[in-house]
């Protein structure tokens, strides 16, 4: 054997023994367990009254939290005047956790728990269940693999890898389990859109023939491209977090602008609706730096926040936006 080849023998074997002490090492960590632990024994899914969950604060933000009540057959916001959420959802979650089931312990102590991200102060979600006085919290960190999260149950050091859970099943605010579809209303349903902002006030009347757009007071050709957008914007309008059923103070909603909206079912192609209802929908204040507005519809009991990119359209749009471009130094 050559002096090159001698080298080479030695440098192997001292990867097999640093190989071998990795291993080893952690032993007293890893352990393979013969039967699967149940992490929630006698937890009962439908005796669940409340679930609360915490996220990371990101970017300096406040933490990131939600607190869900049972109300009966379903499920509530009760920090928000009550306000409905998906309870299939939770009721889903809740059913995943008290199944919750590992044989595979990652760690016994309490080292590397901030670098799994389910130590007290660092985590991804932190879950907390209440049924009754009796309260269970799991700490849910991060993914080593598709479909598997590293968990561990608070006042242990243990952390598990369970399967068929992720910090996305357990969203830590409001919109996560709420119908976003704040002001929803299908085109064809709808005849007629006021728009009252700054500028002044912006009325869309459709043709039931063709289906197209007039703009009331329009001396020029419209842009038909904008006229849709604009009747797009004001007749989709999703929920960032239901604030409750009264405004706070400064809110200011219809200040800023409002909009009408007239819809209705035509029973005939080609003719307006025999009957039709009258939606309005107030635009006000900003919430603090939050980048959202204040916003309520006459359809629903509740105030909402929604995204001050998605309103800012209504909020800025005037009649000779709608002209054609060759038109608009000209359109009144």
């Amino acid at each position: 054997m050559n002096t090159l080849n001698k080298i080479l023998v030695g440098l192997l074997g001292v990867q097999v023994v640093v190989l071998l002490g990795m291993t080893l090492g952690d032993t007293d960590d890893r352990l393979a367990l013969a039967e699967a632990v149940d992490l929630f024994p006698g937890l009962e899914a439908p005796k669940v009254t409340t679930l609360e969950v915490f996220g990371p604060s990101r970017d300096g933000d406040a933490q990131e939290r939600v607190k869900l009540a049972r109300r009966g057959d379903g499920w509530v916001l009760p920090e928000k005047d009550d306000f409905p959420v998906k309870g299939q959802e939770v009721d889903v979650l809740l059913g995943k956790l008290a199944g919750l089931r590992s044989r595979n312990q990652v760690l016994t102590g309490s080292e590397y728990h901030e670098k799994l991200e389910v130590a007290d102060t660092a985590y991804r979600r932190r879950v907390v269940m209440s049924s009754g006085d009796e309260e269970r919290v799991l700490f849910i960190g991060t993914s080593p693999s598709f479909k598997n999260v590293h968990v561990r149950r608070a006042g242990e050091d243990a952390v598990y890898q369970v399967s068929e859970l992720s910090e996305s099943d357990a969203g830590s605010r409001a919109w996560n389990w709420v119908d976003r579809s704040y002001v929803k209303i299908p085109k064809e349903q709808l005849w007629s859109v006021t728009v009252k902002n700054e500028h002044g006030t912006l009325q869309l009347d459709k043709d039931p023939a063709s289906g197209t757009w007039a703009v009331l007071g329009m001396k020029k050709p419209t842009d038909n491209t904008k006229v849709d957008g604009l009747v797009g914007d004001v007749a989709d309008i999703g929920l960032e977090s239901p604030v409750g059923r009264s405004a706070p103070d400064g809110a200011k909603l219809g200040e800023v602008a409002t909009i009408t909206l007239v819809t209705g079912t035509s029973t005939l192609a080609g003719t307006p609706p025999p009957t039709t209802e009258t939606l309005t929908v107030e635009i006000g204040a900003e919430v603090g730096e939050a980048d959202r507005r204040y916003v309520k519809s006459s359809q629903s009991e509740y105030v909402a926040e929604v995204a001050a990119w998605e309103l800012k359209k209504i909020i800025e749009t005037k009649r000779d936006d709608l002209a054609k471009e060759e038109d608009k130094d000209d359109a009144k």
